[in-house]
């Protein structure tokens, strides 16, 4: 009998704990508000986990952490197929990469996942036995009793991110006078990503959606930012500005009651491109190109 239902019957720390008790292997899918996750156990173990915002192959994400680089992990999924026994983290170890920065990692990794999906409290869940990825149990596991350890640490951590950022639709920008110290200002990979998508003032949400970090990850980043003064959030008056400067906004100022030709035409040829948000100069281009038909048309009726 297969082990399915839904979350408002059991949580997932009790479905946890009866896979862990029972040493399965196979797959949980967690399904919740259109969104589907799922985590791998070998012999009750957490080995790998995947969310909507964490779907890059594992050796794709040490290449992007600075771990490893492409031609490392060619050699080592080519090493892998000459000797399929060894799992892809016992190959990265013997050839040089340290076993507690690998371990640290994966279950970084897998913390990340597991904290996104345990946020859902609604939906449904499935465990089968069958579909598990090997090429990404490289052999490192977590105890369910670690990850609900980390869940817990993990939720008190977010109460202090939210005093924060009180929500996703917090706006934030980069400030004109970095940091608030005489100290030097440290930034790590991950931030530099942050800063470089900071080009314009964004919302916590837009982030994400731009990084592919978790809420977590993005948040720890960000509150690290604002406390050295690299960051600042922007006021809700602040906000409005920059909503009525936004393309949206620019492109009212372009709408007009007036008929397809005449002066509505002879305005948008004598407006300035520059201050005319692309997409809407080429809506407005082909406004312009109908008119012009139409009055092609009318000219010819006419003789």
């Amino acid at each position: 009998m297969p082990l399915q239902g839904n979350l408002n019957e059991f949580s997932l720390s009790q479905i946890f704990q009866l896979i862990s008790l029972a040493g399965k292997t196979g797959s949980l899918t967690v399904s919740s508000k259109g969104a589907e996750g799922k985590i791998y156990f070998r012999e009750g173990r957490v080995f790998f986990a995947i969310t909507p915002q964490n779907r890059i192959p594992l050796g794709t994400r040490l290449i992007d952490a600075g771990l490893i680089s492409q031609d490392d992990l060619k050699e080592a999924l080519l090493c892998q197929q000459e000797q399929p026994e060894k799992r892809l983290g016992e190959i990265l170890i013997s050839r040089g990469m340290k076993k507690d920065v690998l371990e640290q990692f994966i279950k970084e990794q897998i913390e990340d996942a597991l904290f996104e999906i345990f946020d859902w409290k609604e939906g449904s869940y499935y465990f089968e036995t069958e579909n598990i990825p090997e090429e990404e149990d490289i052999g490192i596991y977590m105890s369910v009793e670690d990850i609900l350890a980390e869940a817990t640490k993990r939720q008190e951590e977010w109460k202090k991110i939210k005093e924060v950022l009180p929500s996703l639709d917090t706006m934030v920008q980069m400030s004109e006078a970095p940091g608030k110290s005489n100290e030097d200002i440290i930034i790590k990979p991950q931030e530099w990503k942050v800063l470089y998508l900071l080009d314009k003032k964004r919302s916590v949400k837009d982030l994400k959606d731009k990084s592919h970090l978790t809420s977590l990850s993005l948040c720890r980043i960000l509150v690290r930012m604002l406390s050295n003064g690299l960051l600042e959030i922007v006021a809700p008056k602040a906000k409005e500005q920059a909503m009525e400067s936004s393309g949206a906004n620019k492109a009212k100022r372009y709408q007009s009651t007036e008929p397809i030709t005449g002066k509505y035409i002879k305005n948008y040829r004598e407006e300035s491109r520059q201050n005319m948000p692309l997409e809407w100069a080429s809506y407005y281009a082909r406004l312009n190109e109908i008119a012009h038909q139409l009055m092609v048309k009318r000219d010819g009726e006419k003789n």
